[in-house]
């Protein structure tokens, strides 16, 4: 599970919403990863729950042609690691 943690920690961290940088945004974004794991059931549910993320935790607006397709990339990527865990 550890290794599981950290993979998408640093997807996270890649991701980086909130422009952070890579050495805060390990840190910055790794209470997320427990929930997302939970909301990993399929895509749309994670899609839907990283929006939540976004909008609600992080307080930005969600704008299909900033953040999707990089959303979108992320989504999947954390749904692959999930599946080859």
């Amino acid at each position: 599970m550890n290794n599981l943690f950290n993979a998408i920690n640093d997807l996270l961290a890649e991701w980086d919403p909130i422009e952070v940088g890579k050495d805060i945004a390990i840190t910055e974004y790794s209470a997320y990863v427990p929930d997302i794991i939970q909301h990993s059931k399929n895509e749309v549910e994670l899609m839907e729950y990283l929006k939540h993320i976004l909008i609600n935790n992080m307080g930005l607006s969600y704008k299909e042609d900033e953040y999707h397709n990089i959303t979108v990339s992320i989504c999947r990527r954390i749904l692959k690691l999930i599946l080859n865990h």
